[in-house]
C-alpha cells in the first residue's frame, strides 16, 4: 500500500498557523514522502480538514476520507479512494476496536492499485 499522510484535527488541536504555512509545509512534506517512497502518498483526511485546506487546492493526491455517519462526497467532487465508514468495528483476535474502511473500486482496480 502507498504510504499516508494523516491530516486531521485531533484532541484539542488548534491551528495556530496561517493556511499558507500549513500548504506550503505539506507540498514539501509530500515531495520528500512520495521521493523515499517512489510512490504517490495518499492523504487522508476530514471532510473538515479537507475543506479548510485542500479544497481548492492542486494536489492530485489519493483521498481516504473519514466519515463515520454517511457515505462522504467532496464538495468539488472529486472521487475518494478509501472511505472509513467505522471505528469501531470488531475482529477475531484483536481485543480493541478497529476502524472498518471500503475502497472504491472493484476488485480488478483494487488489485491495480495493490500492486502500485
Amino acid at each position: 500500500m502507498p504510504p499516508v499522510i494523516d491530516l486531521e484535527y485531533g484532541g484539542n488541536c488548534q491551528l495556530k498557523r496561517p493556511k499558507t504555512d500549513v500548504l506550503q509545509d505539506l507540498q514539501i512534506f509530500e515531495k520528500l514522502v512520495a521521493n523515499y517512497y517512489q510512490k504517490q502518498p495518499i492523504f487522508y483526511v476530514t471532510e473538515e480538514f479537507y475543506q479548510d485546506f485542500l479544497l481548492e487546492q492542486n494536489f492530485s493526491n489519493p483521498i481516504w476520507l473519514r466519515d463515520i455517519y454517511e457515505q462522504p462526497t467532496l464538495p468539488d467532487g472529486k472521487q475518494w479512494l478509501l472511505w472509513q465508514y467505522a471505528n469501531r468495528g470488531k475482529i477475531d483476535g484483536i481485543d480493541t476496536y478497529v476502524d472498518w474502511n471500503v475502497f472504491h473500486g472493484s476488485l480488478a482496480n483494487y488489485e491495480q492499485f495493490r500492486l502500485q
